[in-house]
């Protein structure tokens, strides 16, 4: 820092008040050149215009261009705002030309936080240019983006279910035409043994050849409705059976049954080893996640409380620059702090009809405005009455790991956490689904910025020339790549017995009924035959003669 002012007794009180606060402080005279070893930009020339010989100082100032960016002038003493008519001070120069009016200050200012950050520094244009953000609604009017930064892409991450947990998976191995066939092979197969079976018994000829084979050690199959299923249902199981036709007719009949059962049976079952192992591919879109058993959660980062806490309420109906409802929720009560009274005029002057503005139209359609994404904040990322589901990305990646689990994460940094923690079979079958239909961040700028062009060329040459391919190649990890598919070993769940199981329960409860009404049909006709046996009347007559 320098000063500039006549050499007297308080220049060394304001020495000494710099020196406490640690700021190199040089004093110099009218008659210097101004050329001093500190760079420009931490230079501030303190001026006294009431002193005298102030307007050589200022004169030399103009011929070294010292009123040029980025050197700052605070000059004071002078309320005559004529004598500084002569001297050109350029529209980027930080001059500033103060006077004392009262012993107080009579004025109030305010200062807007988003996030525990100040923020509207484009809109009141202190700042030209902007980190790389995100495209919303309420920057149109004050932003411009001129080019991409970085694929940074933000959506639920998870680990596909097994193909069990949507499905029945005894019932997949086949397609529908194949088990149609299967299902009209088992009538045609029973009806032509039944009939051989049929045959067997009642012709005069070869019933004697049956009874004469009753000693061997495989009984006869009897016409029986029963022992026909019975057989049929052994070759379909490959379990064999204890009866057999005993025509030549019915052992061919028996024989192609047990061959044609038993490729079914071998396809089956190496279908079924490999489906068990299957994920499923039908949880596609936030309607499927938001009805499966999939629990949620979201990174504990700003702009993910952002979007899921205001864009997912306010936004739930349609998204405009003030909103219909009445109460004070409204986007500049959730961004400014305060409710819109009117409606905003809109100024699509600068706005371009290119593809990136069609995109941004197009994307703004999908905030949270569907009542599939505000019903998956509410059940099931924030439920009423329970703690919200933000956390960190180690906690989040911890559960996923664990599956039946989707995580609300930026996609680079839950690949990266994944790479270093997940086994190599774990890292199949990741799978994303979009919560926000947003484009990735763009630099922005402000509007009608002078520099726009200046720095909308740069960024241009540097995406050209591969410099950005380069550092996101360097600091974006990608997609895990899955190195044995299918070479994974894991065993079976209840959740992959199901059908199996459901089956047994119902064979068991079906025999049961059998049971009791076997029972019962016995102990009738018990009943019946006694009662029958009671009411025969012997004659005395017939008793003497007997």
């Amino acid at each position: 820092m320098t000063s500039m002012h006549a050499i007297r007794y308080d220049q060394f009180k304001l020495l000494k008040e710099l020196s406490t606060r640690y700021i190199a402080c040089q004093f110099e005279t009218f008659n210097s050149n101004l050329t001093y070893p500190i760079p420009p930009e931490h230079q501030l020339f303190l001026l006294d215009a009431a002193c005298n010989e102030s307007e050589k100082l200022l004169e030399t100032g103009k011929q070294l261009n010292k009123f040029d960016h980025p050197y700052r002038w605070l000059i004071w003493g002078q309320t005559d705002r004529d004598q500084f008519k002569q001297f050109y001070f350029r529209l980027d120069g930080q001059i500033f030309i103060i006077d004392k009016t009262e012993k107080g200050i009579k004025g109030t200012y305010r200062i807007q936080s988003i996030y525990k950050t100040s923020n509207e520094s484009m809109e009141f244009m202190e700042n030209d240019i902007g980190t790389a953000a995100f495209f919303t609604i309420d920057r149109i009017d004050i932003i411009e983006y001129i080019a991409p930064s970085a694929p940074t892409h933000i959506r639920f991450l998870f680990r596909a279910p097994p193909l069990s947990y949507v499905s029945n998976v005894f019932t997949l191995p086949f397609d529908s035409y194949v088990w149609y066939g299967c299902f009209g092979l088992i009538p045609l197969v029973f009806l032509a043994v039944y009939i051989i079976v049929k045959w067997e018994w009642y012709d005069p000829v070869f019933k004697e050849t049956v009874a004469e084979t009753h000693s061997n050690t495989i009984m006869p199959l009897r016409p029986g409705f029963f022992d026909v299923l019975v057989m049929e249902l052994g070759a379909i199981t490959q379990q064999g059976t204890d009866t057999e036709p005993k025509s030549v007719s019915g052992r061919i009949a028996t024989v192609f049954t047990f061959i044609a059962f038993m490729f079914l049976y071998t396809a089956y079952a190496a279908n079924i080893v490999a489906i068990l192992q299957s994920t499923t591919e039908s949880i596609k879109t936030l309607e499927d996640l938001l009805h499966s058993r999939i629990s949620l959660g979201v990174e504990d980062i700003v702009y993910a409380h952002y979007y899921f806490q205001i864009e997912g309420i306010l936004n739930s109906r349609p998204l405009t620059h003030i909103s219909a409802n009445p109460s004070p929720i409204s986007p500049a009560y959730f961004l400014n702090g305060w409710s819109m009274e009117s409606v905003p005029e809109v100024d699509l002057t600068d706005i371009n009809s290119g593809k990136l503005h069609q995109n941004l139209q197009e994307s703004s359609r999908f905030t949270a405005e569907e009542p599939v994404r505000k019903a998956i904040y509410q059940q099931k990322v924030a439920p009423k009455g329970q703690k919200a589901n933000f956390m960190d990305i180690y906690e989040g990646i911890s559960k996923v790991q664990k599956g039946f689990f989707a995580f609300h994460v930026e996609l680079s940094s839950g690949y990266k956490v994944i790479a270093d923690t997940f086994q190599e079979n774990e890292k199949c079958g990741l799978k994303t689904i979009e919560f926000m239909n947003m484009l990735e961040p763009w630099v922005s700028i402000r509007k009608r910025s002078a520099y726009k062009e200046v720095i909308k060329v740069g960024l241009r040459k540097i995406l050209e020339v591969g410099v950005q391919r380069r550092d996101v190649n360097r600091f974006y990890s990608n997609k895990p790549v899955c190195q044995n598919k299918g070479s994974n070993f894991g065993s079976a769940g209840l959740i992959d017995c199901y059908a199996a199981f459901l089956i047994y329960g119902i064979g068991i409860v079906f025999s049961i009924f059998l049971m009791v009404m076997e029972i019962v049909v016995q102990k009738r006709l018990q009943k019946r035959e006694s009662s029958a046996q009671s009411d025969v009347y012997v004659s005395p007559v017939e008793s003497y003669a007997e």
